[in-house]
């Protein structure tokens, strides 16, 4: 993470490591995370895509 003089914060979300071959739920689920840091969603919005992109990959697990 940076941030500059004026205040502005840039992000990289970028595992090490790790093989590109990501599907488009971890994409969008990426998407939504930057937007709730942003505040333009709610956190749940987060929570669930990301649960979608876990689903995708078979690495959801059950509680």
């Amino acid at each position: 993470m940076t941030a500059s003089a004026t205040g502005s914060t840039t992000i990289t979300l970028q595992p090490r490591n790790c093989v590109d071959n990501r599907g488009p739920d971890w994409t969008l689920a990426v998407r939504v995370c930057v937007a709730v840091i942003a505040d333009e969603m709610e956190p749940e919005e987060c929570r669930k895509a990301f649960l979608a992109a876990a689903m995708e990959e078979g690495m959801l697990f059950p509680d």
